[in-house]
């Protein structure tokens, strides 16, 4: 059922806990830190004084170590996640290095060369409240806490309430047999409200420095421009070709199908002159760079490809 697929998505395993087991599972043997060999990462087992046990980021540089407990790990890890802990007196910081699927471990975006030469300095870059819950808004469902790592009331990854909203308040307006059952059905709102709360997270995708050959606008963005969607009237919708409860098809002859509805030379619509009735996406809708180790499909839907 729809419950069942969505655990399963990018979506609903989009943030966890770090705990030792995670964290030995992706990181084993000590990493290199990109912007000096020097100095490498590696992660310990620490104890706390109630008794359990926690991991912590230790970056080694000579004879030299610094060490941050290590808290959240944000992102499914298909394509990248990245991990936060606590350093000091409980400041969060984001640290340096972000795990990216096949591509292994790498710089975490936005991180510069330190300007000193501790090994502090290259534990990671601090978090403000502001930012660190900005990462809660978009990889949780629920109230952010208020201390970290405080979990009350919050739902990892994105779950139903994040598009569909609070639960309780549908069952309650069930119970009183209200007309109004408290429920938002994202597929009965207009396309440019349903575009907003896509964007409302998959905006954040374009932050960070933009790599060569990327436009710097966010999916949501370059498909709220494209020609097709102002054209479509409001039929042409994120969820035309994507179901929130699952990852994003990879097929290209499923995406033709989407495009050929529209699109048919048979039926008598304008369609492509190259290739007519296959692979519309491979030209119209590349593959462009995107943050560190990741590819952006281009939602601009250009009919003379850049």
């Amino acid at each position: 059922d729809v419950a069942e697929r969505q655990s399963s998505s990018g979506h609903a395993n989009t943030f966890r806990i770090a705990s030792p087991d995670f964290l030995a599972g992706l990181l084993g043997a000590p990493q290199p830190d990109p912007r000096e060999p020097s100095v490498e990462h590696f992660w310990r087992l620490r104890r706390a004084d109630r008794g359990e046990d926690y991991s912590c980021w230790v970056v080694r540089r000579g004879e030299e170590t610094a060490e941050a407990r290590v808290g959240y790990a944000f992102g499914s890890g298909r394509h990248g996640l990245t991990l936060i802990g606590w350093y000091g007196a409980g400041r969060p910081c984001e640290l340096p290095l972000s795990y990216y699927g096949s591509d292994g471990w790498a710089l975490t975006p936005g991180h510069s060369r330190p300007q000193g030469e501790h090994a502090a300095e290259y534990l990671g870059r601090r978090l403000g409240s502001e930012t660190l819950q900005g990462c809660f808004d978009c990889h949780t469902t629920g109230p952010w806490p208020g201390a970290p790592p405080s979990l009350l009331d919050l739902d990892a990854g994105v779950s139903c309430e994040a598009c569909h909203g609070p639960g309780g308040n549908h069952v309650r307006a069930v119970a009183l047999g209200a007309a109004d059952r408290a429920l938002i059905h994202p597929g009965g709102l207009a396309a440019d409200a349903l575009t907003d709360l896509c964007a409302r997270c998959h905006i954040a995708a374009a932050t960070g420095p933009a790599a060569p050959g990327h436009t710097g606008l966010s999916q949501p963005e370059m498909f709220s421009t494209s020609r097709c969607y102002a054209a479509s009237g409001g039929a042409l919708r994120c969820t035309t070709c994507h179901d929130p409860h699952e990852d994003a098809e990879t097929d290209v002859a499923y995406y033709t199908g989407k495009c050929l509805t529209c699109h048919d030379a048979s039926a008598g619509q304008t369609a492509c002159r190259v290739e007519p009735a296959s692979r519309c996406v491979v030209c119209h809708m590349p593959a462009l760079p995107g943050l560190v180790h990741t590819r952006v499909t281009d939602h601009s839907i250009l009919a003379r490809p850049r």
